[in-house]
């Protein structure tokens, strides 16, 4: 089975976040290998490719390409984790909560963004999904300048895919 799924969101602050960053967590159930870009060796290049094609999209649609910023690979990484955990639901459960952790992270942040998919893919299939999903090319085309990705295996091999976008000032 291979499933994607997207949400996206603009704002404008009325007050910059004083506050400390939520505390992210994947859950404490058993059965996926956290495969995100320094995590786990093996998975780094995959999540590389996965940018590298990403890059090129945006590139052949005149966009500038997007920078590896380890923050949010690393909120990618919980995310990926926990699906593959079965902590969260595939999808963009607390997707508010990475919003507000990568903007105190990394302050200055205007506008968000997430791709999920799911299946046995290749970094080249999981863009190519979603280049022609509606919702997925919006996120890839957006004006963005960060990035997080991050895969993460469950116990039935199926892989869990997770790319954040943000906008920093």
């Amino acid at each position: 089975m291979i499933a994607v799924c997207a949400v996206s969101f603009s704002f404008v602050p009325a007050r910059q976040m004083n506050s400390a960053a939520p505390k992210m967590t994947a859950g404490a159930s058993q059965g996926a290998s956290e495969t995100a870009g320094g995590k786990d060796a093996r998975y780094a290049p995959f999540n590389e490719q996965i940018l590298l094609y990403v890059n090129q999209f945006r590139s052949d649609n005149g966009k500038p390409p997007l920078t590896m910023n380890q923050d949010m690979v690393e909120t990618a990484a919980i995310h990926s984790t926990a699906m593959a955990k079965g902590t969260v639901a595939f999808g963009h459960d607390n997707f508010d909560l990475r919003f507000k952790y990568v903007s105190a992270k990394l302050g200055g942040v205007n506008a968000f963004a997430e791709n999920v998919a799911m299946g046995e893919m290749n970094a080249q299939q999981v863009v190519d999904g979603w280049a022609h999903s509606p919702g997925h090319r919006k996120n890839m085309l957006g004006d963005y300048n960060l990035t997080g990705i991050a895969t993460a295996t469950a116990s039935n091999g199926t892989i869990y895919f997770t790319q954040i976008f943000a906008h920093k000032q």
